[in-house]
């Protein structure tokens, strides 16, 4: 027998034998009782350890145990419970472990910043050391959280002249949830008019048979957080919308020989509107093709290499820039155009750096010199010249550096 069992067996007997001592002797059925499961059983009943005597079956004599009589009682247990089950042990000094409550925000206000922005705070609790954050709530949908420590939260892209249901709740460090807020409403402000102006010095300094350059001062009062667009009109019918940062535009698909009146408008993201710009009478060319050099590559050249500059005075706003290294130094590009006598319109700009030039078509001057330089930037200078073109299937334009200005 392990000891486990053998202290199992001690105790048994113990109360037994107290039992036997006790009621047992008020109540001689329920020896008769005993003696009678033992006799069911086929075995008496013998601890060897205490030296009771083995009782012969069916005996119902029951002898007192000289080393019980002065036994000390034992409460009576319930037969069903483990004597080895340990109870816990309580000490009274310990604390009782605290259920912690998440205290809910109080005080919640709201002030209306804009139309699309309200501002809420709320007191904090005096426990703020157990919360991790506060979630913030419009019409019980999450917008948003702010940390424990935090008592204020703005909603921002809100629809303007509307009304809205804030409330808050606090989250736990153990991510346990307070109740929520009292619930507020607050509204967001109409939306303001933003004054606009429309575009400024609306003109068109360059025309083909079937273009129209577009170019315009951009507009000054409008605010730098504000998004806006310039509409362009052609007789009275949008004709297309260009971003608030361009300053150019080339009408297209025209008809040759025809005049277009021509106006704009600035439009906010918010759809406010500016005043029409006024408008302006611009013709197409009959018969007249323009070759935009800043969208030609260059056949040939020597020195440096072209580059092109923004320029809103220009077809598409921008102008290819050759910068020459000494005399002699050119730039050339292809052309193409029938057989025929041509008027050549050359748009130039002139500057502080531009040198004195001579053209070339097909390799023959059409010029002898064409000074570019000038003191203030020029981009209106226009140079008409009669040319005459052979079969060739391409021909060649030239521009070669003579000389510089003495100035």
């Amino acid at each position: 027998m392990s000891v486990f069992a053998r202290r199992i067996a001690v105790v048994l007997v113990i109360v037994l034998l107290t039992l036997s001592s006790t009621s047992v002797f008020a109540d001689k059925s329920k020896v008769r009782q005993i003696t009678t499961i033992a006799a069911k059983s086929q075995k008496a009943i013998s601890v060897k350890e205490t030296g009771t005597q083995e009782l012969p079956l069916g005996e119902e004599r029951l002898e007192s145990n000289p080393q019980t009589e002065n036994a000390p009682e034992f409460p009576q247990q319930n037969p069903t419970q483990n004597p080895q089950e340990a109870q816990p042990d309580i000490n009274p000094q310990d604390p009782l472990p605290e259920t912690t409550t998440i205290p809910t925000p109080t005080l919640l206000h709201a002030r209306t910043i804009s139309d699309t922005e309200i501002h809420l705070e709320w007191q904090i609790v005096s426990i703020s050391e157990t919360i991790k954050l506060y979630e913030i709530f419009c019409n019980d949908q999450l917008v948003g959280t702010a940390t424990g420590d935090q008592y204020n939260f703005t909603v921002t892209g809100l629809a303007p002249a509307t009304t809205y249901i804030f409330k808050i709740r606090a989250q736990g460090q153990d991510n346990s949830l307070s109740d929520y807020s009292e619930a507020l409403s607050a509204s967001t402000l109409q939306p303001v008019a933003i004054p606009l102006s429309p575009p400024t010095q609306l003109r068109s300094d360059v025309q083909s048979d079937t273009t129209i350059n577009l170019s315009w001062k951009v507009s000054t009062d409008v605010p730098t957080t504000t998004s806006v667009t310039y509409e362009i009109y052609m007789n009275d019918v949008l004709a297309a919308s260009v971003p608030g940062n361009e300053t150019f535009y080339t009408l297209t698909g025209l008809t040759p020989g025809t005049s277009y009146s021509l106006k704009m408008r600035t439009v906010a993201e918010d759809s406010a509107v500016s005043d029409f710009s006024e408008s302006i009478i611009v013709s197409t060319l009959s018969g007249k093709v323009v070759y935009e050099f800043e969208n030609m590559p260059a056949v040939t050249n020597t020195g440096e290499a072209p580059n092109l500059l923004e320029n809103s005075q220009f077809s598409a706003g921008l102008l290819a820039n050759y910068p020459a290294d000494q005399l002699g130094d050119f730039v050339e590009f292809p052309f193409t155009a029938t057989q025929g006598i041509y008027d050549l319109e050359l748009r130039m700009e002139k500057s502080s750096e531009g040198g004195i030039i001579k053209i070339l078509i097909d390799g023959e001057p059409v010029t002898q010199t064409l000074d570019l330089y000038e003191i203030e930037e020029r981009t209106d200078s226009v140079v008409t010249l009669p040319i005459r073109l052979d079969d060739k299937a391409e021909h060649t334009i030239r521009f070669e550096v003579t000389d510089k200005n003495g100035k």
